[in-house]
């Protein structure tokens, strides 16, 4: 998923950019959300600092702050260094002085006539929905999964596990991810064999990641996953489980260690 940021000091201003792009997201279908939308670039940082997802920022340079719509972009692009940012500005003829600055904006916006900025927010929403799609998609690292008519991507690190739902319906599966719980239909098999080698599947009805393990107990064959939940390891999947912990080539962000 793609989020969306909006500081636009204006408030009427930045609902009507917010409408914008609500809009074009329901229209075509997009896999992104507007995640804040505020006239305080203190609570852009404050998101920067808890939001790890790349993101689409729309900023207007004159903040009515201490904080500019450039600095904001610098600091940006920091945290988010894949990130699109767009610049709204109503004085265009800044715009080769914001060029000196290493933002790499997506685009610059002239938001004196709102016509053009309409079609102009619209032009920028799909270009990043199809910059961050192919480059997700060249990654590799991703699970792409049917929800109603739409194409969701969602990137493996997220995945915390997979199960097939409870109940009669053996086709629906429930997707836990850091941020989101999705229902699709699928076959646990088939997603199994899109996944690498991160992944384990612990029963007929689990598959784990192993970056998100927490906590190991082989002893009670207890599970800690990073978002709070618990499984059985059966017993002929520890030593399965405790080698791909064990040999991860990245070391588990949330611990995967074992306890006695």
């Amino acid at each position: 998923m793609l989020n969306v940021v909006i500081c636009e000091d204006n408030n009427a201003e930045r609902v009507s950019i917010e409408n914008i792009i609500k809009k074009i997201i329901l229209i075509e279908n997009f896999d992104m959300k507007i995640s804040l939308g505020t006239t305080d670039p203190v609570k852009v940082l404050d998101y920067l600092r808890n939001e790890r997802a790349t993101g689409l920022y729309f900023l207007d340079v004159d903040l009515k702050s201490d904080i500019n719509g450039i600095e904001l972009a610098e600091t940006i692009r920091e945290y988010d260094p894949r990130g699109f940012i767009v610049i709204i500005t109503a004085y265009p003829e800044t715009l080769p002085i914001i060029l000196k600055y290493k933002i790499e904006p997506l685009e610059f916006i002239d938001k004196r006539n709102f016509l053009d900025i309409c079609v102009d927010i619209e032009n920028c929403v799909r270009l990043a929905h199809k910059r961050h799609t192919s480059h997700t998609a060249i990654r590799h690292n991703v699970l792409s999964v049917k929800l109603n008519d739409q194409i969701t991507t969602v990137a493996y690190d997220e995945i915390i596990s997979i199960e097939t739902s409870p109940g009669n319906n053996n086709h629906m599966l429930i997707l836990h991810t850091t941020g989101r719980r999705l229902m699709f239909t699928g076959y646990l098999k088939d997603v199994e064999n899109r996944l690498d080698a991160r992944f384990i599947r612990i029963s007929q009805s689990y598959i784990i990641n192993v970056s998100h393990i927490k906590n190991f107990k082989p002893s009670s064959r207890e599970l800690l996953m990073s978002d709070g939940r618990t499984f059985t390891v059966p017993i002929k999947k520890i030593r399965e489980v405790k080698r791909l912990i064990q040999h991860m080539v990245h070391a588990p962000p949330y611990g995967g260690f074992f306890e006695y």
